[in-house]
């Protein structure tokens, strides 16, 4: 990682850029820097976790305040600061690194001391569940969803995790529920919508399943999601041929 971990910098952008401005670099960087497209470059996949990181903070608001507030040079005396006197969020942008490193047990460790020095911290939950996901930890994932949504229960990214470890757990009408609110709250959510189109397809729900997964996969190739764009096409392919047997069949 960049020794000043000057997120402006590493995005090639200045500190008044605008969130556009921000994007665009970010996606230039990203095509650049892709692990895809540089096979077997190890420095390039460092690259692409420095921008990803980068972008993560500048691309929100509220921790792009954040981190222009509490940022300092690595020349200042805090950052040779013993661990215990770190704030929340040197321990969440710790995490961050971890997790893209995927040392997820790490990212967890300070992920959970940001949430003791500052019990709503929202984003530091949010990446604790994600890290828990990783490691298959369903309780922890609904610990942190039932936890994120006291905080703020529009969070759609809570109510999708808990679409996805409730499924792992055997319990896909309540998945579905899950996925139903995640849309509710961000009705562009392409995962919400191919993750519950899944498990319509699982329940024969043919009409259902082809809707949500049309719309994921528009939704997917408008993000530039190429990868999850094609892996959906897949599956509608899949619901497809199926309902055509059915209606073979009910010739």
């Amino acid at each position: 990682m960049a020794k000043t971990q000057d997120y402006y910098q590493i995005l090639q952008v200045s500190k008044n850029a605008s969130s556009e401005d921000i994007k665009a670099s970010f996606r230039r960087l990203a095509r650049q820097y892709h692990p895809d497209v540089n096979p077997n470059n190890p420095k390039a996949a460092e690259t692409f976790k420095e921008i990803t990181q980068a972008y993560e903070v500048l691309s929100d608001n509220n921790k792009r305040r954040r981190y222009d507030r509490n940022y300092q040079p690595p020349s200042s005396s805090r950052s040779k600061a013993d661990p215990q006197t770190l704030g929340a969020q040197d321990f969440y942008f710790k995490g961050i690194k971890q997790s893209l490193e995927k040392n997820y047990r790490g990212a967890i460790e300070n992920y959970t001391q940001a949430i003791k020095i500052n019990s709503d911290y929202l984003e530091a939950y949010l990446k604790r569940c994600e890290a828990r996901y990783k490691l298959g930890d369903d309780k922890g994932v609904l610990d942190d969803c039932s936890q994120i949504l006291k905080i703020n229960h529009k969070t759609a990214k809570a109510h999708y995790y808990q679409g996805r470890s409730r499924y792992r757990l055997g319990y896909a009408q309540s998945a579905i529920e899950a996925y139903t609110q995640a849309i509710k709250q961000d009705t562009s959510y392409a995962q919400a919508y191919y993750f519950r189109g899944l498990v319509y397809q699982e329940f024969k729900k043919d009409t259902e399943a082809l809707e949500d997964l049309k719309l994921a996969a528009k939704l997917f190739r408008e993000q530039k999601n190429l990868s999850a764009y094609r892996v959906t096409v897949k599956a509608l392919n899949k619901v497809d041929n199926h309902k055509l047997k059915l209606s073979k069949l009910g010739e």
